[in-house]
Formats: C-alpha cells, structure tokens, sequence
C-alpha cells in the first residue's frame, strides 16, 4: 500500500526507535500539524503522539487526528498503528465529574419548566397586546362615531 502522507515532522528528536515491530498499517492518511500533546498516552513506541490532517479524498479530508511518529516510516518493521481522532480525544481537564454529570441531569427539568413558562408569558403577552390593539380600534371608531354624531347635532341644531 503507497503511503499518502505529506508535509515534515515538527519535532526535534526523530531517533526513537521502534520498539512495538508492528507491521499494521493504519487506514487514514494526513500531514503533520503539531507536536503532539502531553495528555494523550504515548503509543506503543513510546513517543508522544503528533497532529494529522487526513489528505486523503473521502469523508474524512480535512479531518484532524493523533497518531505516531513511525505512522509514514518506510521500514515495515517500525511501522505504528496509534490512531485517535482529535474530536474523539477529551483532555482530563474537560471531562465531567460523576457529580457533575448528575447535577446537569437534575437541571434539565428545570430547565425545560423554565422555557415551557417563558413561552406562556410571551403567549399571553402576545395575546394581550393582540387584545390592546383591538380595544383600541374600537375605542378609536367610537370616538369617530361620537364625532360624527356631535357634528350632525350641532348642525340640526344651526338649522333650526
């Protein structure tokens, strides 16, 4: 299988040798991004991780993904098969807490009571300001109506 990975390693030390003699190849190919990560467990070579991107056409171009460092080495024999999708990987620091897990459960139906009372009053207000214009289109032609009766009373009463 040809190896479709371009662009240099961003690494200083590339002298580790392959210590798994894995000859599994991985199925995503990429280039190289970054220099890894230290929350992300070394692989079975030893070496931290380093960021892809698949170049390969398919549903995947553009997606990011961690993998070895021996990912596009030629020699079979050192070849690694580390692999994690970067939107997969959550860092220690944003995983949630039993506890914490438990107190966004215990809120949802707060929440939603919330909303569900929020859409009532902006439902009545609507209702409510529906009703207003409606009083004040008759409050209005009444107000024509007396007008118009005035005018006509006062013009019996110029006649007479």
């Amino acid at each position: 299988m040809k190896n479709h990975i371009h662009g240099s390693q961003n690494s200083k030390s590339m002298d580790a040798s392959c210590s798994n003699g894995s000859n599994t190849q991985s199925y995503n190919y990429g280039s190289f991004v970054s220099n890894g990560i230290s929350e992300l467990p070394n692989c079975a070579c030893g070496l931290k991780p380093v960021m892809r991107t698949v170049t390969k056409w398919g549903p995947n171009r553009g997606r990011k993904f961690w993998g070895c460092r021996n990912f596009v080495s030629h020699d079979i024999e050192c070849r690694c098969n580390y692999f994690v999708w970067d939107s997969d990987y959550m860092p220690q620091t944003q995983q949630r807490t039993p506890q914490q897990l438990h107190t966004q459960c215990l809120e949802c139906p707060q929440k939603e009571l919330e909303i569900m009372t929020l859409r009532n009053v902006i439902l009545k207000m609507h209702g409510d300001h529906k009703s207003t214009i409606i009083k004040m289109k008759l409050l209005l032609f009444l107000c024509v109506l007396f007008g118009v009766a005035c005018v006509v009373l006062l013009l019996i009463l110029a006649l007479k």
